[in-house]
């Protein structure tokens, strides 16, 4: 039987030897979908204990980027279960760090889940203005590539309090351009709320990836 809590500790413990192996493991007996979603998140918690030991003085920055690095690469062995879709089935999402923010952590992630589900994701990077947001949702409403039945999703990613400003600057220039109406906008990062998402003008939060990529389909379903 496959333990969630025994690859949540191994991934707490940067154990990478270990975690491989679990999620190997895990691959050959053939899990569903849903279990593979649960490993994900099994991970993400992982991931959060990486957090605390940081903010307690036990981990160190080197660590969270090898944290990064072991959650990206445990998706990426999971990804073959999380998802049959092929790129661009399931819809289009324009996603990026915002302004004022380098951390892509929780960005990665979401791209790996969401191209796991059959989106096709353009990855702005970090740092990213909201003029750069702009041309893009441009580019993809004229191309050819867009499918006019589902919903252009953005998503603003974010883990600085200050960020949050900057997404709502955003969203702000997005209504500016005339373009809001034809996207659907999802806040992701630690600093979000009920009440932040609704003064930045997205049209919903998480600090969860599995929870993120659940919102986009719920669109895309809605809109099919």
């Amino acid at each position: 039987m496959f333990e969630l809590n025994s690859l949540k500790v191994a991934f707490a413990d940067l154990d990478e030897a270990v975690v491989r192996n679990i999620i190997s493991d895990f691959i050959r007996n053939d899990p569903s979908e849903y279990e593979a979603k649960k490993a994900v998140e099994a991970c993400q918690q992982g991931m959060a204990d990486i957090g605390r030991r940081y903010d307690q003085g036990e981990y160190f920055l080197g660590d969270l980027i090898n944290a990064g690095d072991l959650l990206a690469a445990s998706i990426a062995l999971l990804k073959p279960v999380l998802g049959s879709g092929r790129s661009g089935e399931a819809g289009t999402i324009i996603l990026g760090t915002v302004s004022g923010d380098i951390h892509d952590i929780g960005k990665n992630v979401f791209k790996e889940l969401a191209e796991a589900g059959g989106f096709q994701v353009w990855d702005l990077g970090i740092d990213q203005p909201p003029g750069k947001f702009i041309k893009v949702v441009n580019e993809r409403i004229e191309s050819d590539l867009t499918d006019n039945k589902k919903p252009l999703i953005v998503g603003m990613s974010g883990v600085l309090t200050l960020t949050l400003e900057a997404m709502k600057n955003t969203v702000e220039s997005l209504e500016e351009a005339g373009l809001r109406k034809q996207v659907k906008v999802i806040a992701g990062g630690t600093p979000l709320t009920a009440k932040a998402c609704r003064w930045i003008g997205a049209d919903a939060f998480t600090s969860s990836a599995a929870e993120g990529l659940k919102i986009c389909r719920e669109w895309v379903s809605c809109r099919s």
